[in-house]
Parts: structure tokens; C-alpha cells; sequence
């Protein structure tokens, strides 16, 4: 073999180690650009909405259950107060016997 074979087989195997590697990169671009799009574009998920939004939406969920709760304690004193003039009526029943 003389020197020029010698060489260019050499740069033939670097080509051939470059065009791998490049290919190897490219793949991985592919798949850093999809996990890219499933984090930021896709709206199912959650990473794709801003935090100040998301915060803003935690917020009016937990006023919103906030009204739910008083209107419930406000039904619930109404029941109690039914419950003890009933039972006050029942006392005064069973009294007068």
C-alpha cells in the first residue's frame, strides 16, 4: 500500500464517522425540538400554559370555592336554626303532658 491509499482511507473514515455523528445530532434535534413542542405549544399540557396564568386560574377556583362555602354555611345556619325551633316546639309539647 503507498501513502495515498493510506490516506484516503483515512479520510474516508473520518467522513464516514462525521456523516454518522451527523446523524446522530440530527436525530437528537428532532427529538429535543418534539419535546420542545409537546412543553410549549401543546395546550393539554400544563407546561404549556404560563405560571401567572396559572396562578390566576388557582386563584379564581379557590374564590369561587370560597362563595360555594359561604352560601353552604349560610344553608347549614338556616337547617340548625330550623332544627332547634322544631326541637324546641317538640320540648314544649312533650311539657305540656
Amino acid at each position: 500500500m503507498d501513502a495515498f491509499t493510506f490516506i484516503n482511507a483515512g479520510i474516508s473514515t473520518i467522513l464516514a464517522l462525521q456523516v454518522a455523528g451527523l446523524g446522530i445530532l440530527w436525530k437528537h434535534e428532532r427529538r429535543i425540538a418534539k419535546i420542545e413542542d409537546d412543553l410549549y405549544v401543546n395546550t393539554g399540557n400544563p407546561a404549556s400554559v404560563p405560571l401567572t396564568k396559572r396562578i390566576v386560574d388557582i386563584s379564581n377556583d379557590i374564590q369561587h370555592i370560597r362563595s360555594k362555602l359561604e352560601k353552604m354555611e349560610k344553608k347549614f345556619a338556616e337547617q340548625h336554626a330550623r332544627i332547634e325551633m322544631i326541637l324546641k316546639i317538640l320540648n314544649n309539647k312533650g311539657g305540656d303532658k
